[in-house]
C-alpha cells in the first residue's frame, strides 16, 4: 500500500544526485565563457580586425540577452502583482512612463538636444559602418563608441527621427528604474522593511532638480545613472546567491559602466570593490560555485574596464591649478545647502549629511563606509575635474547624478535599520511609508510641473523643427541637397549637429562662416535656402536656377522669427 511513495522517493534523490555535478558544471561553463570573451576583449584592442568583429559580435548578442531578461524581470513582475492585487509596481510603470515618454519628441514639451543628434549622427557616419561598429574605437569627441550602439538602435530600425533620437535615451533610463525598483524590493524584503520603503528609495531620486533637469536632456549625460540603476538593480537581485544565467546578466551590464561616458567609471571602480568583498565572503562561506561565478563576475567587468582606457580620450581628471579646494567647497554648498542652485530637498540634504557623518566615523560598518567615501569622491572630481565642459563647479554637478540612486539606498537602509530595532516602529512605520511616498511623489510632480512651466524652445529648436516639417512636405529630405542658411535668429550654428543626424546626404552651407559662392552645385540635386527676411534668395544662385521663396515663421502659429525659404532647381 505505502510501495508508490517508495518508489517515487527513489528517482528523486536519484535526480538531485545527478543534478548537483550538472549544477556545478554549468557554473564552470558560464566562468570559462566569461573568461573567453576576457580573452576576446584584449584581442579585439592589440590586434583588431576579426578578432574585434566577434568580439562585438558576442558582446551585441550578450547585449540581447540583457535586454531581453530584463523585460522578461519586469512584465513578470508586473504580472504577478497584478494577479495578486498588489498595484504599486503598476503605478510606478504608469507614473514613470508618463514622466518619461508622455510627449516624446515634441519641441514645446522636450528640447530637440543638438549634442544628442552630433553624438548618434558621428556614431552613424562613422562607426557603424566599420565592419566591427568601431568597437574598440573613440566615437564623439573621444568617448567610448560602445554606448552608442545601444541609443542608435531606434535610429538604425526606424529612422532619423526626432522621436527615436530621444526613444533611445529614454527607454535606457525607463527601465533601468524598473530594474532598481524590484532589485530594492527584493533586498528590502530580505531585511523586512516593506515595499513601499522601496518605493520611497526609488521616488527620492526623482526629488533632485539636478536629476529632472539633465534627464529631459536625452543626451548622454543621462546614460551613467541609468546604466547604474540598471547594475544595481540586478546586483541587489543576486547579491544574495549568484546564479549561472545572472552571472551573465551582472558581467555585461557592470561592464558597460567602464566603457561608457567618463562619470561611469566612478561606479565601475565602486563595483569592483563590492564584487571582490563577495568574492572574499564566499571563500569565507566556501561555497564554491559562488566562488566561481563572483570570480567570473569580478574578471569579466575589470578586464572590459581596463581594455577601453587603450582607446578612449576622455578622461581629464586634472584640476584646475589652485581651484581645488574652491570648487570642492562651491560643489558641497550646492550640494547640501542648495546655494546657489538646488542639488536636492533641503530635508533630505540633511538626512544624508547625517548618513554620511555617521558612515564615515564607521558608525554603520564598513560597506556604509566605503559608500561615503565613494560619494564624497564623485562629487570631489565632479567639481574639480577639467573634461570638455566649461570650468564651473555648479554646472559641473551634472557629473555627479550617477551616485543619486545608490546615495538614497544607502541613506535610507541605515535609517530604516536602526528604526527596526524599536517595537513602534512595526506600525508607525507602515504609516510613515505612506506619508513618505506621497511626499516623495508630490515633490517629483512639483519638479516635473515646475519644468514644464518655464520650458521654452529655443529658436534653434524652431529653426530645425520647421527645416524638418519643410523638407518633408516637399519630398526633399531624403536625398541629396544643397542647404544654404544665413539667418540672425540663431546666432550659434543652426544647423550644427542636427544637419549630420536629420540631412546626412544634405551638403549644409552657413554664412557667413562658409563661402557664399557655390560654384557648380550638382544640377540633379535642389537648392534649399533660409535666410533673414531682408536677404534676397538670387544672390546665392548662380545662371539657370529657378524656384520660388515665400515669407514665413519658424514658430508652428506664424508670429515669431520671419524667415524667407525657397527650393530651387536647375531649369535652363
Amino acid at each position: 500500500m505505502n510501495l508508490f511513495p517508495t518508489l517515487f522517493r527513489l528517482p528523486t534523490r536519484l535526480t538531485a544526485y545527478l543534478s548537483f555535478p550538472a549544477q556545478l558544471l554549468s557554473h564552470w561553463i558560464i566562468a570559462g565563457l566569461l573568461v573567453t570573451l576576457c580573452l576576446l576583449e584584449i584581442a579585439a584592442y592589440l590586434t583588431h580586425g576579426a578578432f574585434s568583429v566577434i568580439a562585438s559580435r558576442a558582446w551585441a548578442f550578450m547585449g540581447i540577452a540583457y535586454f531581453t531578461a530584463t523585460a522578461i524581470l519586469i512584465v513578470g513582475a508586473l504580472l504577478r502583482d497584478l494577479r495578486r492585487r498588489n498595484f504599486v509596481f503598476a503605478l510606478l510603470v504608469i507614473g514613470l512612463g508618463i514622466m518619461v515618454f508622455y510627449r516624446l519628441g515634441n519641441i514645446y514639451h522636450l528640447q530637440i538636444n543638438y549634442e544628442s543628434a552630433e553624438e548618434l549622427a558621428s556614431f552613424l557616419t562613422d562607426n557603424v559602418r566599420k565592419p566591427d561598429w568601431g568597437y574598440t574605437a573613440a566615437a564623439f569627441v573621444g568617448y567610448p563608441a560602445r554606448q552608442f550602439i545601444i541609443v542608435a538602435i531606434p535610429s538604425l530600425l526606424f529612422g532619423n527621427e526626432v522621436f527615436w533620437l530621444q526613444f533611445g535615451y529614454a527607454i535606457v533610463f525607463y527601465s533601468g528604474v524598473l530594474c532598481l525598483f524590484l532589485g530594492v524590493r527584493h533586498y528590502f524584503a530580505i531585511k523586512q522593511h516593506g515595499e513601499l520603503w522601496a518605493l520611497f528609495t526609488v521616488l527620492s531620486c526623482f526629488t533632485f532638480p539636478y536629476l529632472i533637469q539633465y534627464l529631459y536632456s536625452m543626451e548622454q549625460t543621462i546614460l551613467p545613472i541609468a546604466f547604474v540603476m540598471h547594475a544595481l538593480g540586478w546586483f541587489l537581485l543576486s547579491f544574495e546567491r549568484l546564479t549561472a544565467g545572472r552571472a551573465v546578466i551582472v558581467a555585461w551590464i557592470s561592464g558597460l559602466l567602464g566603457t561608457c561616458y567618463t562619470p561611469a567609471l566612478a561606479a565601475w571602480m565602486l563595483v569592483q570593490v563590492f564584487f571582490l568583498l563577495l568574492l572574499l565572503r564566499e571563500v569565507r562561506r566556501r561555497r564554491r560555485n559562488q566562488i566561481v561565478l563572483w570570480a567570473s563576475v569580478w574578471i569579466y567587468t575589470l578586464t572590459f574596464g581596463l581594455c577601453s582606457f587603450v582607446t578612449r580620450i576622455d578622461l581629464r581628471l586634472t584640476p584646475k591649478p589652485g581651484h581645488s579646494i574652491e570648487s570642492l567647497l562651491t560643489a558641497l554648498k550646492v550640494v547640501f545647502l542648495g546655494h546657489p542652485q538646488e542639488y536636492m530637498p533641503p530635508l533630505v540634504a540633511i538626512l544624508v549629511g547625517i548618513f554620511l557623518l555617521l558612515a564615515l566615523t564607521a558608525r554603520l560598518g564598513f560597506i556604509k563606509w566605503i559608500t561615503a567615501a565613494w560619494l564624497l569622491a564623485v562629487i570631489y572630481f565632479s567639481a574639480t575635474s577639467g573634461g570638455y565642459a566649461q570650468y564651473d563647479p555648479v554646472y559641473t554637478l551634472y557629473r555627479s547624478i550617477l551616485m543619486i540612486p545608490v546615495m538614497m539606498l544607502a541613506c535610507w537602509d541605515s535609517y530604516l535599520d536602526f528604526f527596526g530595532k524599536f517595537k513602534e516602529w512595526k506600525h508607525a512605520g507602515s504609516i510613515l511609508a505612506i506619508i513618505s511616498c506621497l511626499a516623495a511623489a508630490a515633490a517629483t510632480i512639483h519638479l516635473y510641473s515646475g519644468r514644464r512651466t518655464i520650458y521654452e524652445p529655443l529658436p534653434k529648436e524652431f529653426f530645425i523643427s520647421f527645416l524638418l516639417n519643410r523638407a518633408e512636405s516637399d519630398h526633399i529630405r531624403r536625398q541629396p541637397a544643397t542647404f544654404i542658411s544665413q539667418t540672425s535668429l540663431v546666432t550659434y550654428d543652426p544647423i550644427k549637429g542636427y544637419g549630420e543626424y536629420f540631412f546626412p546626404l544634405w551638403q549644409m552651407r552657413i554664412l557667413p562662416v562658409d563661402t557664399p559662392k557655390l560654384g557648380r552645385p550638382n544640377q540633379s540635386q535642389p537648392i534649399v535656402i533660409i535666410t533673414d527676411s531682408d536677404i534676397a534668395h538670387k544672390n546665392f544662385l548662380p545662371a539657370g536656377w529657378t524656384g520660388t521663396d515665400e515669407m514665413t515663421y519658424l514658430d508652428s502659429d506664424r508670429r515669431r522669427f520671419p524667415v524667407r525659404y525657397g527650393v530651387y532647381r536647375y531649369s535652363p
